[in-house]
């Protein structure tokens, strides 16, 4: 039996997370590696991180705003 995973983020970021999978989907059933992602609760827990400490690790690359948004476009 798979144990359960559980989403320690925020409501906003559930939303951001679901937007992210649907634009990365590529199946019809969920089978997909964005769908088994979301099984893995490491992987879970590291996003969120990334998440949280994203402001700071720009900050310490010295990403300027154009930059970024630059990479957003990507």
């Amino acid at each position: 039996m798979v144990p359960p995973v559980i989403w320690h983020g925020t409501l906003s970021d559930s939303y951001a997370l679901e937007a992210a999978v649907h634009n990365n989907c590529s199946c019809a059933t969920g089978h997909c590696g964005a769908h088994l992602a979301m099984l893995d609760q490491h992987w879970l827990d590291h996003v969120l991180f990334l998440r949280f400490i994203r402001e700071q690790l720009l900050k310490e690359e010295g990403v300027t705003c154009r930059s970024e948004q630059s990479a957003r476009m990507r």
